[in-house]
């Protein structure tokens, strides 16, 4: 009689199978622990671009809704490249503040104020008949804010029309905010004016 050869795996093949499966495993799980790290960056970085967009917007419905020159009392200025109800000053620490003078649905005004406080673009409304004002810290991370106004000679810094004594002879085309967030990188919009 012929003696039967046993047929199935050896141990030792089992265990190199299992090693190369373990292996396997292993490098898939790296990659998903990957996938799931650039994942979660890019939600974080989708979320701080929405909140950006959300503050341009906000400052262009702002200038967009500003009552209209004819209506603003108290400005005198009638050669200014601004119009009437919106104003460009330095803070303490020498940057921008913008100052709108809105309308308000159902009448009335409010006074919006745009600034960098501590590092957070900061918008202030106030109505003159309310208490007390309403901030709302906008924009984290901010290093700066930049104002500039297009006009016939090109951009022009909006600071350097604080305090000017000397008439400019022509409304600005344009004006634009650029948020300079370090190493997040700088967002501008630009309105017509």
């Amino acid at each position: 009689m012929k003696a039967r050869r046993a047929t199935g795996f050896t141990l030792v093949e089992m265990l190199v199978a299992i090693t190369i499966m373990a292996v396997l495993g292993l490098i898939a799980w790296r990659g998903l622990e990957q996938l799931i790290a650039q994942r979660t960056r890019l939600d974080d970085i989708t979320a701080d671009t929405e909140q950006v967009v959300r503050t341009l917007s906000q400052f262009e419905r702002d200038v967009a809704q500003r009552v209209p020159d004819a209506l603003v009392v108290g400005r005198t200025l009638p050669g200014s490249a601004l119009p009437f109800a919106v104003d460009v000053d330095v803070d303490t620490n020498g940057q921008p503040r913008i100052r709108v003078l809105r309308a308000r649905a159902g009448g009335g005004t409010v006074n919006v104020l745009w600034s960098v406080e501590a590092g957070t673009l900061v918008r202030t409304a106030s109505t003159a008949n309310a208490a007390g004002a309403d901030r709302v810290a906008l924009l984290e991370s901010v290093s700066g804010v930049g104002v500039r106004l297009l006009l016939t000679d090109g951009w022009i810094d909006a600071r350097n029309l604080v305090r000017s004594a000397s008439v400019l002879p022509e409304r600005g085309a344009a004006v634009e905010l650029s948020i300079d967030r370090g190493a997040a990188g700088r967002f501008v919009r630009v309105l017509a004016l």
